[in-house]
């Protein structure tokens, strides 16, 4: 709350408030009832999808909110970046996360969220859309 404040009041008119968000957020949304975990299993993928799920939401609401002033938010998807997280998987990491945000577009009745294997991503690697 502290750094929104300041945040706020640094924004002038036509100023843009950009979150870097990912496609996570279609895995899972926030849970208001549970958001850490306490009455169930803490799951890595599911914490993730639900923090990229509230910072869109958070886009969405800073957007609504400040818009009369001139002042504009987005959450945006920087395509796959390089991050490192994923060397904290282990083995099968980026499956499970790839089958969770799948299960979740199913959900929505929309496609598997990758292309597979030769994208043109690296051949080794999925695309993300």
């Amino acid at each position: 709350p502290a750094l929104l404040g300041r945040v706020c009041h640094a924004l002038r008119p036509g100023g843009r408030l950009v979150m870097v968000s990912s496609s996570g957020h279609r895995g899972g949304d926030v849970d208001f009832d549970d958001p850490n975990f306490e009455a169930r299993p803490y799951n890595p993928w599911k914490a993730y999808a639900r923090s990229k799920t509230a910072e869109v939401l958070f886009a969405v609401e800073f957007d609504r909110r400040h818009a009369q002033r001139g002042i504009r938010a987005c959450a945006v998807h920087p395509g796959r970046v390089d991050t490192g997280l994923f060397r904290h998987l282990g083995d099968g990491g980026l499956d499970g996360l790839v089958a969770m945000v799948d299960k979740g577009r199913a959900k929505q009745g929309l496609p598997p969220s990758t292309t597979g294997k030769g994208s043109g991503d690296n051949d080794d690697r999925r695309s993300w859309w």
